[in-house]
């Protein structure tokens, strides 16, 4: 039986997160302000889109934007063709940076987030990302490369995660580890806002969350 809701209480990004954490084929249509988009996911990642004349990553986009309008989620179909080929968490990135959500870390200097130099002196913590319930990366002290863009992804979803816990009354989130090609990001939570800790090779996440909590509660 397809699945009905509305975009204001399951927002298209946690609907895209869940699909492909579900590991299912699925189509879901998406309707807003006299819209209508297609979205197909297969084996745990979305790999096709349509809206109007626009279609893969371009239509993916523009549907992320809608705020509201309905939803209807078809499981065991399969798409039509496969027009997005980049993992779903990327694109989910990608789409919070193209709408001006992800603010360069630049315009908060770790310098003026006490708290990430405290974190980032645990043994074991290469370094520190803070972010707003909204993924927003609000702060960082990352070593040079691309590890804030990891690490910003890490607590994007997270903050995802949180907000499929909350619609799926299954609890808030706390912390958990995320493990990525080359890095493990602690993830926790405080209050509103969230932390991703970027850990060393040989770094105890049980060891690294204790002091983390002794440092946030200070």
């Amino acid at each position: 039986m397809p699945v009905v809701g509305n975009l204001a209480e399951m927002p298209l990004s946690t609907l895209v997160e869940t699909n492909c954490r579900a590991l299912r084929s699925a189509r879901l249509s998406v309707s807003s302000r006299g819209q209508q988009g297609t979205l197909y996911f297969s084996d745990g990642e979305v790999v096709h889109g349509v809206l109007g004349n626009q279609s893969g990553e371009v239509a993916l986009y523009q549907m992320l934007r809608w705020s509201e309008g309905t939803f209807v989620l078809e499981n065991e179909v399969a798409s039509p063709q496969r027009t997005i080929r980049r993992p779903w968490s990327e694109l989910l990135l990608e789409a919070m940076q193209l709408e001006g959500n992800w603010r360069p870390v630049e315009s908060q200097p770790a310098a003026e987030a006490p708290i990430l130099q405290e974190l980032k002196r645990i043994e074991g913590v290469a370094g520190v990302v803070a972010a707003g319930a909204d993924g927003t990366v609000l702060a960082a002290d990352v070593p040079v490369g691309n590890g804030e863009g990891e690490a910003a992804t890490a607590i994007f979803l997270a903050t995802l995660g949180s907000e499929i816990a909350h619609n799926l009354e299954l609890g808030s989130f706390e912390h958990g580890v995320i493990t990525q090609s080359k890095q493990r990001v602690l993830v926790l939570r405080q209050g509103e806002e969230y932390y991703g800790l970027l850990l060393g090779l040989q770094a105890s996440p049980a060891m690294v969350l204790a002091a983390a909590r002794n440092a946030l509660a200070s």
